[in-house]
């Protein structure tokens, strides 16, 4: 699975110790690779986030890292039992979109391609045989500059998402106070009742 803040994966490490049949979890990164450089060597170690294709990745300090650890007991061993992490370069994802989009005309988004590649590469290198899935958590559409020309003609925008791509965005600064933001709330319900 794509792992950026590492939410996804702790849903699924939780979601295994409730009984769910999961043998092994490819965490796979972008060059922001702070849990397979974890795996692979036990140290913890946070920085900037390098910008990349896969930019909902693109975390250097993931917040979910204390949550995942705490399934474990804080045991490394027992996480890498369980875990596998890998990363790879946005020349390797676009590589696995044009590879995919060549061999199976189906379009990956960037984190998914980088989760595609995880999974290959695991299964290459692995004598595991089981079925893998692979969570595909963008549209397409979303990413046109990810894309040559040929596979961008192929994507096909959904309605739901044309028609909020060219709103204008709206930020409305406040306070961290609950008083405010439920006021925010209270005005944002009234207004929408007109």
């Amino acid at each position: 699975m794509p792992a950026g803040n590492l939410g996804n994966l702790t849903a699924g490490v939780l979601a295994r110790a409730m009984g769910m049949p999961a043998q092994m979890f490819i965490a796979a990164s972008n060059v922001n690779d702070v849990l397979p450089e974890y795996l692979r060597t036990g140290l913890l170690r946070t920085r900037p986030s390098i910008r990349t294709m896969s930019n909902a990745m693109d975390v250097g300090s993931p917040s979910n890292f204390a949550r995942l650890e705490a399934l474990f007991d804080g045991d490394r061993r027992a996480m890498c039992g369980v875990v596998h992490g890998s990363a790879w370069s946005d020349a390797e994802t676009a590589e696995t979109i044009r590879d995919v989009y060549k061999r199976l005309g189906y379009v990956l988004d960037p984190h998914s391609a980088v989760a595609y590649r995880a999974w290959q590469e695991y299964r290459r290198k692995s004598d595991d045989v089981h079925p893998g899935i692979v969570l595909a958590t963008a549209h397409p559409a979303k990413f046109p500059e990810a894309y040559d020309a040929e596979i961008r003609e192929a994507i096909t925008v959904p309605h739901r998402l044309a028609e909020h791509l060219g709103k204008k965005k709206l930020s409305v600064p406040m306070s961290a106070t609950y008083h405010e933001f439920r006021q925010f709330l209270w005005d944002t319900r009234k207004a929408g009742q007109r």
